[in-house]
């Protein structure tokens, strides 16, 4: 009614989300998740603003606007969500070439992979990330970046380990050990120093590694 149209969109898409489904119940039982109405006037009234301040190229507010409906549904827990307004946080920024902001966004996308387990495209979110706040040379986020890399890193690696690919493993390892320098978290450094050795070794590669293990 007030001409919001990709707010009634969103709202739309939102409000009519299936409810996860119960074990064993058929596909045709599932029902829309229920949305109480404080927080549908939350949404109605995020959305109009993001969408108003996008029109007006009032960046900065638009993002803020999405960044809050991300993290709402963060907390719910409703990554599919999160996702999708993270992903608008990034389009807006990208618009004005606002770097920081689209590492941010990148980040957040990876954190929202991590939670829902799906470590491959939290690497590459987190990559990317790490990526744009280097160019950008904003040491805050490629720490942040760059600490998040390592931790998924280090999961994937352990993950090829358990299914014997040793090798794959010590790649993911030695990605680990150089995110980890650029953390400028000297324990994390020192373990990713630690776990790359054990793989090389596992491997046969016995030849100096050229770091040390980090001790507390």
């Amino acid at each position: 009614m007030v001409g919001c149209v990709q707010s009634y969109v969103d709202f739309f898409y939102i409000t009519h989300r299936k409810a996860a489904p119960k074990e064993g119940a058929p596909e045709d039982e599932v029902k829309d998740v229920v949305i109480p109405e404080e927080t549908l006037i939350f949404l109605k009234e995020t959305l109009e603003q993001a969408e108003s301040a996008r029109r007006l190229r009032s960046y900065l507010q638009c993002y803020e606007s999405y960044n809050s409906l991300a993290e709402f549904f963060e907390k719910v827990p409703d990554l599919k969500s999160a996702m999708y307004f993270y992903q608008r946080c990034a389009d807006v920024a990208a618009e004005v070439d606002a770097w920081e902001s689209i590492a941010k966004a990148n980040l957040n996308l990876g954190s929202c992979e991590e939670q829902g387990g799906n470590w491959q495209s939290a690497m590459q979110y987190h990559e990317k990330a790490l990526e744009i706040a280097t160019s950008a040379d904003s040491l805050p986020l490629q720490i942040k970046a760059a600490s998040r890399l390592t931790t998924v890193c280090q999961v994937l690696a352990e993950q090829c380990e358990k299914d014997g690919h040793d090798a794959e493993a010590v790649q993911l390892y030695e990605r680990c050990l150089t995110s980890a320098q650029l953390s400028k978290d000297a324990a994390l450094e020192g373990s990713a120093c630690h776990k790359l050795g054990l793989s090389k070794h596992k491997t046969g590669h016995y030849e100096f590694l050229g770091c040390m293990m980090t001790i507390p």
